[in-house]
């Protein structure tokens, strides 16, 4: 269809008000050191990937996306799918159609989130809030092609889309249940945030904590927000070649989000009837057994599964690994690991000398985020790996099927 277009633009002379327009960004893009160089393919490029075309979202693109993913799949090509090079030019129109609506939304939900922190003098408000980022942004992006028609959106949306935003919306809803509950029935702020609120930080934590939280979390979203703002962007104007490497990549992503999701409400549920039971000493047993803090890293696995998915739809960009990246640095560096080890170790040598001694020992034998090889003959490793690949199967049924 583009070349068609050019080629009547150019019989009128369409082509020489483009070269006119090229000339004047780049007026030595023609010759260099007195030797023509050709500007063809870049005029090719300019026309097929120029900011008016990024901006026009025709949904019929997406329904010609499924019947490209069937073909994928029943491709006998080699293992590695084809790159397509294209997707690159559109780098910057796509971070303006996902990634600075999401950045908006977040940051207007850390002003909300900050204000009623500020007057309840509770910073885990902002947990509370965390889990709801990346959901409200990907559903906004998703609706207004629609003009917030819901039963519209889902009816365009291809099969890998609602995979995404359903395994989105699963791990969001469960969160946020679980942040809720704790912050409601703990009734006051949580210990590890207490130690922090020195002089004067309420002053400074818009820009030290809840802003920056806003930008990590729009980065997060990714995924979601590019494949769902301009996914005929992503697939090129035109079907990938068939490969079975989408396949894999598709089978491995879908793992990956059933062993987290399981290790991270695993991990959750188990604690909480730990605490229950009023057990002395620390947890250390079920997938706590696995590493300390098989939460985290479950919620690692979930986030880095959605790009795999995407890849394997043919819907996927480079900067989307940002997600998963910028997800295992904040819970691992940041939020997470760092934060709450610090915080145990602080009030256990105070109030607990059980678990202070326990959480030592627990250090040794144990790794925090990665499990050690060792780990392969702990039998709650084989259960998780079991419940990811089942998840694997049942998708591939829940796929056939629809």
């Amino acid at each position: 269809m583009f070349n068609t277009l050019r080629k009547a633009s150019y019989s009128m002379g369409g082509d020489v008000t483009l070269k006119e327009g090229m000339a004047e960004q780049d007026p030595h893009a023609s010759h260099f050191g007195g030797h023509p160089i050709p500007t063809e393919n870049l005029i090719d490029r300019v026309w097929k990937w120029s900011l008016a075309n990024l901006g026009k979202a025709s949904t019929n693109n997406i329904s010609n996306y499924a019947t490209s993913e069937q073909d994928r799949f029943r491709s006998n090509s080699p293992i590695i799918p084809p790159w397509n090079p294209q997707v690159n030019a559109t780098a910057v129109g796509l971070l303006q159609r996902s990634f600075l609506p999401a950045l908006t939304t977040n940051t207007n939900l850390s002003l909300l989130s900050y204000t009623i922190a500020r007057l309840t003098n509770r910073l885990d408000v902002k947990d509370v809030l965390w889990p709801l980022g990346p959901l409200i942004t990907s559903w906004t992006v998703a609706l207004e092609r629609h003009n917030f028609d819901v039963s519209q959106t889902w009816k365009n949306l291809g099969y890998p889309q609602k995979l995404i935003l359903a395994g989105l919306t699963a791990w969001s809803f469960r969160l946020f249940y679980r942040i809720t509950s704790r912050v409601v029935s703990r009734g006051e702020d949580n210990a590890r945030y207490t130690s922090e609120r020195v002089s004067g930080f309420w002053s400074k934590s818009l820009f030290s904590t809840f802003l920056p939280e806003a930008f990590v979390q729009s980065i997060i979203a990714l995924p979601f927000t590019m494949s769902l703002a301009a996914p005929e962007v992503l697939i090129g104007n035109q079907p990938l070649p068939g490969n079975p490497g989408w396949q894999i990549a598709n089978a491995a992503g879908v793992f990956l989000f059933t062993t987290g999701f399981v290790l991270e409400a695993g991990a959750d549920w188990q604690l909480e009837n730990h605490k229950q039971e009023r057990t002395v000493g620390l947890l250390r047993e079920g997938v706590w057994s696995i590493v300390r803090h098989p939460n985290y890293l479950g919620d690692a696995l979930i986030h880095a599964s959605f790009p795999l998915i995407l890849y394997g739809a043919g819907l996927f960009h480079p900067l989307m690994f940002l997600a998963p990246l910028a997800n295992y640095t904040f819970l691992r560096y940041m939020g997470g690991v760092e934060e709450n080890e610090r915080s145990q170790e602080q009030r256990y040598d105070v109030r607990d000398w059980i678990k202070s001694k326990d959480l030592k020992r627990y250090k040794l034998e144990k790794n925090s985020f990665w499990p050690s090889l060792a780990e392969m003959q702990n039998g709650w490793t084989w259960i998780v790996i079991t419940i990811g690949a089942a998840g694997v199967v049942g998708e591939w049924g829940v796929r056939k099927f629809l």
